[in-house]
């Protein structure tokens, strides 16, 4: 068992979801945490968090920011178009 312990931010996506999984080679992992900022996938987010943490064997929490939804931004609100870009 590694010596260091870790949390781990997670938002139930790949990226972070990878990043957990290269946690817990390098360190034991105590909590997953998911954020709950009033985002538009985020019954989808919180679900694929809790799902990872609980087949790693690794509790999950969920901390909500009620406030952070008062933004105006596409990821928190249902009528506003998501930007898209070209590169």
């Amino acid at each position: 068992m590694p010596e260091k312990t870790s949390l781990c931010l997670l938002s139930g996506g790949l990226d972070s979801i990878a990043a957990m999984i290269i946690a817990t080679q390098k360190t034991t992992v105590l909590l997953g945490i998911t954020i709950d900022y009033g985002q538009r996938a985020r019954k989808q987010e919180i679900e694929s968090a809790s799902r990872v943490c609980k087949y790693l064997g690794i509790p999950h929490r969920k901390i909500t920011i009620d406030w952070l939804g008062q933004t105006g931004s596409a990821i928190l609100q249902q009528g506003k178009d998501i930007p898209e870009f070209s590169f």
